[in-house]
């Protein structure tokens, strides 16, 4: 699962999500209201892409993530996503090795 502020930053983050070999099972805005309508049973993890604009809404979304029940891995917003294949395909690696090693067992939901 996703949560990402923008569109632009919600389809990178999936692009870059499947192409390390990963299903996406949501995305969404990031809203705490976003997240409440968000079931917990079909994800393994969320990715929860913050900066600092975050600030005043922090408190809500951190809410909504905790009611979720499921790991998170936070992504500095404010970080250039690559455009290259070359760029992407690194960070679709790394990317997924970071999710593939968060302590939940390592497995998708479509079961690689």
């Amino acid at each position: 699962m996703i949560a990402a502020g923008s569109d632009e930053r919600r389809e990178r983050l999936r692009g870059l999500i499947a192409a390390s070999g990963l299903q996406v099972a949501a995305v969404v805005e990031l809203e705490a209201a976003a997240l409440a309508g968000c079931r917990s049973t079909d994800a393994d993890l969320l990715l929860l892409d913050l900066d600092e604009d975050c600030g005043p809404t922090l408190e809500p979304l951190l809410e909504a993530v905790e009611a979720l029940g499921i790991p998170v891995l936070f992504n500095d917003a404010t970080a250039e996503l690559p455009r290259s294949a070359v760029g992407s395909a690194d960070l679709a690696q790394r990317i997924g090795l970071k999710l593939m090693t968060d302590g939940s067992g390592g497995s998708s939901r479509d079961g690689s």
